[in-house]
């Protein structure tokens, strides 16, 4: 069967499913006379940010804070012009882990203390730029960050830590599900292996299922693809896109 048929018909088999997005990886460059990367992965993020307006979706973005306030200007303008939240997307997003097998900016061992304050700090001056588009959830790169150093990001007023569900693990709604990068190419995964995974989330139980996009990775055909997703999501009355951690107590807290 069309895997596309067989999705939809997945969709229209089941009861109420939630969808909601993170966008990770909205990162400050350095600016240069000519610099096509930088260009580059601006229209990206404008693409997906229209992209998500067109089905009125409204996402998280994750920043990193890195030199943000510094070459991010350009970007900041781009993300208050659209209906989007922020968090907090590590510090520099650097793999700082001795495991060969698992990336980690915030491995045992980090200084919990100092991280703390510096990403506090972040969060107090991203605050004052987004207001309350900006979210108490910090989302460490990779999904994997120190336990010790979580404890304290939550003692100091963060509402979560946004991760990655795995089957080790008891579902969290403010966890992403599913990645639609391949991160052997850096580019979107196939059709079918995107929609694969989430007919077996959905058959499985999971009726709140966050997705993790990364703008900078999608392509033309990659875009294609969302549009077609969106689009057929959007139109079944049972499947509803959702603001980011609703049903979680993030926006109940964050609206006090």
């Amino acid at each position: 069967m069309n895997k596309w048929l067989e999705f939809e018909n997945c969709l229209k088999n089941t009861d109420e499913v939630f969808f909601w997005w993170r966008d990770d990886d909205v990162k400050a460059r350095k600016p240069k006379l000519i610099n096509l990367t930088c260009l580059r992965y601006q229209s990206r993020l404008i693409k997906m940010l229209k992209l998500l307006e067109k089905y009125n979706i409204s996402g998280i973005f994750a920043v990193i804070p890195d030199n943000f306030f510094k070459w991010g200007h350009p970007l900041i303008k781009i993300l208050k012009k659209h209906n989007v939240y922020i968090s907090l997307h590590g510090i520099y997003h650097i793999n700082n882990s001795n495991d060969n097998g698992v990336s980690n900016e915030f491995p045992d061992g980090c200084n919990v203390v100092e991280l703390t304050r510096i990403i506090s700090d972040y969060q107090h001056q991203f605050s004052e730029i987004f207001g309350n588009r900006l979210l108490p959830v910090f989302t460490p790169p990779y999904n994997n960050i120190s336990a010790k150093l979580e404890e304290s990001l939550l003692a100091v007023g963060f509402r979560c830590i946004s991760k990655r569900n795995t089957i080790n693990t008891a579902h969290n709604n403010y966890n992403v599900d599913i990645d639609i990068t391949d991160w052997q190419t850096a580019r979107m995964r196939s059709e079918d292996a995107i929609l694969d995974e989430l007919i077996q989330l959905i058959n499985s139980g999971v009726h709140y299922i966050g997705i993790n996009g990364h703008h900078n990775c999608v392509r033309k055909k990659g875009f294609q693809f969302l549009d077609k997703f969106f689009k057929l999501t959007t139109q079944q009355k049972n499947i509803k896109w959702v603001m980011p951690f609703e049903n979680t107590g993030i926006f109940e807290y964050h609206k006090k």
